[in-house]
């Protein structure tokens, strides 16, 4: 039998967590009613449950990887990406925009760009040679896209949702001498 260990919390931190769960609620609502901004809402709202450490949950977001999938991936984008350096950089930095619940990276290409400090155009040429070996799944939303993790990489739903997602998503792709995710058979 196991047992629930809950932290106890002062008021000030209730209030803070009070506010914030406000504040998420209504960007939420924003969401719903400018379908358009929901990418940088989606951003906004993790930004703000990651600044503000409300509570463990959002300081400590464990995914579940596969070690050996990542490890391949990041092997294959030193051997074969055009930007090898770079995509390493960004494969290692997707796992922490990851959003643990949907497995979509939380972060625009203008933010990853920003962030690590790499060209926008190139954030979007890594992205599409992840997505070619299967590594990331691209949905197009209006006229966005939408990045995500894929399931048999990096995951954090139960186990019955993951079976089901790992079961619906592409293979990987990463055949040893094939370039840019293309099998040499």
């Amino acid at each position: 039998m196991s047992a629930d260990i809950k932290r106890l919390k002062t008021n000030p931190q209730r209030q803070k967590e009070q506010i914030v769960k406000e504040e998420i609620e209504q960007l939420e609502m924003l969401a719903i009613t400018r379908p358009q901004l929901k990418d940088h809402i989606s951003a906004m709202i993790y930004q703000i449950q990651k600044d503000d450490n409300v509570n463990d949950y959002n300081r400590w977001a464990f995914a579940m990887i596969g070690t050996t999938e990542y490890r391949l991936v990041g092997q294959w984008l030193g051997k074969n990406s055009k930007r090898s350096g770079e995509a390493k950089s960004l494969w290692i930095a997707l796992i922490d925009y990851l959003d643990i619940n949907t497995g979509q990276i939380r972060r625009s290409r203008q933010e990853l760009a920003n962030e690590l400090e790499i060209t926008p155009n190139n954030i979007s040429s890594i992205m599409s040679e992840l997505e070619s070996v299967g590594a990331i799944i691209k949905k197009k939303e209006g006229r966005g896209i939408t990045y995500y993790m894929n399931p048999l990489i990096g995951t954090h739903l139960p186990k019955i949702k993951r079976d089901l997602a790992q079961s619906q998503a592409p293979k990987l792709k990463l055949v040893s001498g094939a370039k840019n995710g293309k099998d040499k058979t």
